[in-house]
């Protein structure tokens, strides 16, 4: 899927309101997807939520791992 592809190719490392915000984007690209169309993003996707929750900003890694609350996902 090339909207989730492109939000983890450009993620804003050092601002965490637009990390923030691409987090809730990327929450709902997700659910809106198909699993098989985004299978092979699920390395990235995880290597990118690893970083969040172990970054700096205590907002950006609560909301990284509300990821692992939602059903979906």
């Amino acid at each position: 899927m090339p909207l989730i592809q492109g939000l983890l190719e450009y993620w804003p490392r050092d601002n965490p309101l637009k990390e923030k915000l691409l987090l809730s984007t990327l929450l709902e690209a997700i659910e809106k997807s198909e699993v098989d169309k985004i299978e092979h993003l699920a390395k990235q996707i995880f290597r990118t939520l690893i970083k969040c929750i172990g970054g700096q900003h205590l907002e950006v890694s609560h909301r990284a791992m509300c990821f692992f609350e939602n059903e979906y996902f």
